[in-house]
């Protein structure tokens, strides 16, 4: 997409290296949120399922419809940031991803699980990823993959430190406290997102070639649109694989007898790994 002013935010103009860099922690803060929040489902699921006697298909079935959400949302609300401005797109998901999991915290029949976390929590979760990786690649033309790499190496941080955490809540005081400190955590860490991300200012060069380009969509490629959808059905299949394993690995650690705490401390491990390889594969 062509760089361009977006209605209702404001370009900064200060000092552009500085910013960036602020730009980019706070990117990377998100999506550790948006990690705990989409990981440590799987430390729920226990407690949830047998404080309610759902069997593990309903419960799992939850985690399929929150990730269903979380992609569908997550055009719209890239739609809406171009449009509005991410300012005001972050505020509505701070609201609403706090809001869907304090609802969470009272749940107690399955559609309500399925209304709350899977539908309204990840409606505003979703600004995340498109925002974050927007606005870095936006302000960082040169070491982009690099700067991607961090960004996208703040989800494996608060898997690492957020999902273990969130099991000794869990442990200590009941899954509805946990939530309600998710709810607080995300719902503030979108907000302050809201006040600090803006879209760089358009330089007289970005005007000079955004002239010069299309905007470009997946319905008015050049050329053939298969390398797309490709790379669509390499994610979906991806995703498909080890999700269904990742929401069962808690479930499948304390079947044979390993503590809820040190399954949780797998998931950490497997957080930590990732941000080697998002860092060096961003690099």
């Amino acid at each position: 997409m062509p760089a361009q002013a977006v209605p209702g935010s404001k370009e900064v103009t200060a000092d552009r290296p500085k910013y960036a860099w602020l730009v980019l922690a706070i990117s990377a803060l998100m999506m550790g949120t948006q990690g705990c929040v989409y990981y440590s489902y799987s430390v729920f699921f226990k407690p949830l399922a047998e404080g309610f006697g759902w069997n593990r298909s309903e419960t799992s079935g939850v985690f399929s419809v929150f990730l269903l959400s979380l992609g569908v949302f997550a055009m719209i609300n890239g739609w809406a940031a171009d449009k509005y401005g991410p300012r005001k797109v972050l505020i509505a998901g701070a609201v609403i991803a706090g809001g869907g999991l304090l609802l969470t915290s009272q749940i107690s029949e399955l559609w309500q699980l399925y209304l709350a976390y899977g539908f309204i929590a990840p409606i505003g979760l979703s600004c995340n990823f498109t925002l974050t990786n927007t606005m870095t690649a936006r302000w960082f033309e040169k070491g982009r993959g690099m700067a991607l790499g961090v960004v996208s190496s703040g989800t494996g941080l608060g898997v690492f430190l957020g999902v273990p955490m969130i099991s000794r809540i869990i442990e200590s005081s009941g899954w509805s406290l946990a939530y309600v400190t998710l709810a607080i955590f995300s719902g503030t860490v979108i907000g302050l997102g809201a006040i600090i991300l803006k879209w760089p200012a358009v330089t007289k060069h970005d005007a000079e070639q955004s002239k010069k380009r299309k905007t470009v969509s997946p319905f008015n490629m050049p050329g053939s649109r298969k390398p797309l959808f490709i790379t669509f059905l390499i994610y979906l299949f991806l995703y498909w694989s080890y999700q269904s394993v990742m929401v069962h690995l808690v479930n499948y650690a304390t079947d044979i007898g390993i503590d809820p705490l040190t399954a949780a401390g797998v998931i950490g491990t497997l957080g930590i790994v990732s941000i080697m390889g998002r860092l060096g594969m961003g690099a």
